[in-house]
This record gives C-alpha cells, sequence and structure tokens, in this order.
C-alpha cells in the first residue's frame, strides 16, 4: 500500500542541520519527523533549539548568537600540559610550555595567550 502523509521537518537557519532522535543513532542524513509544528518545536525545545521570531536555531547556534549579542563567558586560563615542544609552543624558565588557553563556557570558542604576555591578551 502507498500512503501519502505531511509531516514537520527541522533544519537551523544557521548551519542547516537537523536535530536528531535521542531514541535512534545518530545519522545526519536522517531526518526527524513530527505530526505537527506544535509537537515539533515542543520536541526542539527540549534538546535546546530555539526558536525566535522567524529563525530556529540549533544549540550550537544559538549559543553563537548569544555570545555575539551578550559577549563570551570565558572560563579561567588553563596552562597547556605540553613542555613547549609542540609547534608554536615555547618552553618558560620553569620548563613549562608558556601557552595558556580558555574557552567559552557556552560557545567553545577558544582563546590563547602566552603566561609572558599581558594578562587578557589574546595572541596567535
Amino acid at each position: 500500500m502507498l500512503q501519502t502523509q505531511t509531516c514537520v521537518i527541522a533544519r537551523c537557519d544557521e548551519c542547516g542541520h537537523g536535530p536528531f532522535d535521542p531514541d535512534l543513532p545518530y545519522h545526519p542524513d536522517v531526518a526527524r519527523h513530527w505530526p505537527t509544528e506544535g509537537a515539533a518545536l515542543d520536541a526542539l525545545a527540549e534538546q535546546g533549539w530555539q526558536a525566535g521570531g522567524p529563525r530556529l536555531r540549533c544549540p550550537d547556534c544559538a549559543a553563537v548568537a548569544v555570545c555575539e549579542a551578550d559577549g563570551h563567558d570565558f572560563g579561567e586560563w588553563v596552562r597547556c600540559p605540553c613542555p613547549g615542544a609542540r609547534p608554536g609552543h615555547r618552553s618558560g624558565p620553569d620548563r613549562r610550555c608558556e601557552r595558556r588557553y580558555r574557552y567559552c563556557d557556552r560557545c567553545d570558542l577558544a582563546e590563547t595567550t602566552t603566561t609572558t604576555a599581558a594578562a587578557g591578551t589574546a595572541v596567535a
């Protein structure tokens, strides 16, 4: 038997990715389907998606939008565990790598500096 059914699928307006089905193995080419827009929006909200006006954003793109509007939420600086042997890294007087990292707790943006650079100054 052949039947035609109408359903709702969702894609992020920023990156184009669709939501995953938490009950099924993730596969990027398989779209999740809902019977109504309301059911889709409810399920998407549970996964951290944001619907605002005409835009629908996945959790990752929603986090980036918040950071663009409000600024990043950086964690503490963490020293690189290498002894300064990686390309672009160098060892300080204590024979530890001088490179430090910190990440935004929302969007995972990374900043890098060195222990010899002024605090808060990001360098490549």
